[in-house]
């Protein structure tokens, strides 16, 4: 049996069938003074390939570099950055945002954008090689990003 699926994951492996990636999204809005709102059907934005970054930030910690090889702004597809129990000040490209952007990231809410929401762009705006996470409170957190991207 496997000699017929060998065809199939040779091409996979060698690019000719893409690996797929997918970040599903959905929306649910609760409204005390209505008794229901429907919750938008999930939302599934594929992409070629993905970057995923976890990286616990100590309290007080200042500048802790996470690399990321290149991420070219035009083939993202979609991004969520979160701080998870603290709030964070995030930099990209390098320690003072000036090659990059700056995100002041408060605890436990997310940055997000995907390619399907209407009329609004990629918060990103530059490609991205490193970030440089600082977390100045007096508690621990993680720094998260998913990052979907095309070819």
């Amino acid at each position: 049996m496997f000699t017929l699926f060998a065809p199939f994951f040779d091409a996979m492996l060698a690019g000719l069938i893409p690996f797929l990636v997918t970040h599903t999204w959905t929306t649910k809005v609760s409204v005390p003074g209505l008794s229901s709102l429907p919750a938008d059907s999930q939302l599934a934005i594929t992409g070629d390939y993905a970057v995923e970054v976890e990286q616990s930030v100590a309290a007080g910690a200042t500048n802790v570099e996470i690399d990321v090889g290149t991420i070219v702004v035009s083939k993202i597809q979609s991004i969520v950055i979160n701080a998870d129990l603290a709030p964070m000040d995030i930099y990209t490209n390098d320690a003072a945002g000036s090659t990059g952007q700056h995100f002041a990231l408060s605890a436990n809410k997310s940055l997000a954008w995907n390619n399907q929401i209407p009329n609004q762009t990629n918060p990103i705006t530059t490609n991205i090689t490193k970030f440089f996470a600082n977390n100045a409170s007096v508690k621990a957190g993680t720094f998260r990003v998913g990052i979907l991207l095309n070819t």
